[in-house]
């Protein structure tokens, strides 16, 4: 089954790759962004005030993973929408056929409250990084990293004309020899995917 969003299709895995996926541990012991940070690991916080004012539509992308294709990534998961063990693998590359750079992940908490809904997922073995990443969007006004991992402001009303603002949470550390050995370049790369990931979810406004 093929979805398209971005420009670029949403696929399911093949049976076997799902389970070989499935059965791969995962690469870190974090359970939680909002948990402290670890020694040997950084928290990237960002977040965008979108245009577009559709809370719903925007929350049913993101877990259908139109967030992630529409940064430009092939994506290739267990299933068509983000739950709990779903598996995925994202394939990133500067042409539509390449061979890309491959990386997997999977899914370890769904967040589904009134105007808060997302989803973490957690690196898998062989990834280039250990950690966790954690793609909300949000109805309301949330300004302050903690906003972002409590929930929105309670004083700011939460009407179908609320502001929508999307936020992406990492925290992780290099995981692959080379990345360890570079500085602060695998920063840099995560800083401009999530700002992707965030400029993703206003292009899908129809």
């Amino acid at each position: 089954m093929t979805r398209h969003g971005g420009g670029t299709g949403v696929r399911l895995l093949p049976l076997d790759a799902a389970e070989a996926l499935a059965g791969s541990p995962l690469s870190t012991h974090l359970t939680s962004t909002d948990d402290a940070v670890p020694p040997g690991h950084r928290r990237l916080v960002t977040s965008r005030l979108l245009v577009r004012r559709d809370f719903d539509a925007a929350a049913d992308e993101l877990l259908r993973w139109r967030m992630h294709t529409g940064a430009g990534l092939r994506v290739a998961a267990s299933s068509e929408r983000a739950a709990v063990g779903t598996v995925v693998r994202l394939t990133l590359s500067r042409f539509a056929r390449g061979p890309g750079l491959h990386v997997a992940c999977r899914v370890v908490d769904v967040i589904d409250e009134e105007h808060r809904k997302g989803f973490t997922y957690a690196t898998l073995a062989g990834h280039v990084e250990s950690g966790l990443q954690t793609f909300t969007v949000h109805r309301g006004r949330c300004d302050a990293d903690n906003s972002l991992r409590q929930g929105t402001d309670s004083r700011t009303p939460h009407g179908a004309d609320s502001p929508v603002r999307v936020s992406v949470v990492s925290v992780s550390a290099p995981a692959h020899p080379l990345l360890r050995r570079v500085g602060p370049v695998p920063v840099w790369a995560q800083r401009i995917m999530a700002a992707r990931y965030c400029a993703a979810m206003d292009r899908e406004t129809t």
